[in-house]
């Protein structure tokens, strides 16, 4: 197991920017799952972007899976009362992309290479940039 430490990738800006994401802990959820959280730590914790990873161990016909969602939460637009006073912000909605993946036991070095390197390779193509960035889907 990878020891948990800091993941610095870059956003979707025009001018993309270097985002840290601090390991936050890994729990137990239940005896064969465990859930591992980094956060960004910047801004409202509320609005702050998180990468979680659940990882399970291999069930009975030997799938082991590994998956990770990104959450982008958005706060929403507070005004203040008729006393002034502001209310605490709250998540007007969350963006959030899921990447799973089920893994046999019994899959080779290579193949495990391949189906990463698959995955990776086409969320650096123009459709699956498409799909997500214009909602483009597939026809």
């Amino acid at each position: 197991m990878a020891d948990q430490a800091n993941i610095v990738i870059n956003d979707g800006a025009g001018t993309p920017a270097s985002r840290t994401f601090s390991p936050k802990g890994v729990i137990a959820i239940d005896p064969k799952q465990t859930k591992a959280t980094w956060r960004e730590n910047a801004g409202l914790f509320l609005g702050q972007p998180t990468i979680e990873e659940y990882h399970s161990a291999p069930n009975a016909n030997g799938i082991e899976k590994f998956k990770w969602v990104f959450k982008l939460p958005t706060l929403q637009t507070v005004g203040t009362d008729d006393a002034g006073i502001t209310p605490p912000a709250g998540v007007a909605y969350t963006t959030m992309g899921v990447m799973e993946f089920h893994l046999p036991t019994q899959a080779t070095d290579l193949e495990l290479s391949h189906i990463r390197a698959f995955v990776e390779n086409f969320a650096a193509t123009s459709q699956f940039e498409s799909a997500v960035e214009t909602r483009d889907a597939t026809w």
